[in-house]
């Protein structure tokens, strides 16, 4: 089974608290079901987790534009370009989002998981060291 996870940090962080995996603040979930998908470069060497952080404007109504990725872990995977997709699928509640320099804008971290990895195709490279 595939999961992704989307917690948006804004609101932890800046209460100072430390985000778990099972800690998304309230109204920061996407309002449709999961616009993430789990990258297949990623699901075909056997990857069974990645994490993404972008940086994102938050439109008056709630989308996520202007992203850009923060960090991705592990790099080559699709991640990122995964993360950065299901952004623009997305929408939040303005109200989570920070204010910066005029700006109205939020810290997003996608958490990428498969419980059950598939198998490798024959002759796939396994993930990086």
């Amino acid at each position: 089974m595939i999961s992704v996870v989307l917690p948006l940090l804004a609101s932890l962080l800046s209460a100072g608290q430390e985000p778990s995996a099972n800690s998304v603040p309230e109204g920061s979930v996407p309002t449709r079901p999961s616009p993430y998908e789990y990258p297949e470069r990623a699901m075909a060497r056997g990857v069974t987790s990645g994490d993404v952080v972008l940086d994102c404007r938050v439109s008056p109504t709630g989308a996520l534009t202007a992203c850009a990725i923060v960090s991705e872990e592990p790099p080559g995977m699709g991640f990122g370009s995964a993360a950065l997709a299901g952004a623009r699928r997305s929408r939040i509640d303005p109200s989570k989002a920070t204010v910066v320099e005029g700006e109205t804008r939020i810290s997003v971290t996608a958490r990428f998981r498969i419980s059950d990895p598939p198998a490798a195709p024959e002759g796939a490279q396994g993930p990086p060291p």
